[in-house]
């Protein structure tokens, strides 16, 4: 069953871009997953440190295994030794469907 995510990544104050860059990896790394439906990197419109992460999977087990390989931890590895990261916040939701 398909489902989606959206992740809330705010950025330690005045390292936004940096982050952004950092970020931009997973979305290329997505566009090579053929489990991935789509995977978005955006800044929030409001909030300038705010990065969301918003991706759509074939199933809760592909996303999973995305996430899980080397090169997808290593982005978060790497942005968290850096030091870009101030919080995180991850929701996933299936589909719902009309009857």
């Amino acid at each position: 069953m398909p489902i989606s995510h959206t992740t809330l990544i705010r950025a330690q104050a005045g390292r936004a871009a940096e982050l952004g860059r950092c970020l931009q990896r997973l979305a290329s790394l997505a566009d090579t997953a053929s489990d991935c439906l789509g995977l978005e990197v955006r800044r929030a419109a409001q909030d300038e440190q705010l990065w969301l992460l918003c991706g759509d999977w074939y199933s809760a087990r592909a996303m999973q295994r995305f996430f899980a390989a080397p090169l997808a931890q290593q982005v978060f590895t790497d942005a968290l030794g850096a030091g870009l990261i101030c919080s995180l916040d991850c929701g996933c939701a299936e589909p719902t469907s009309s009857v």
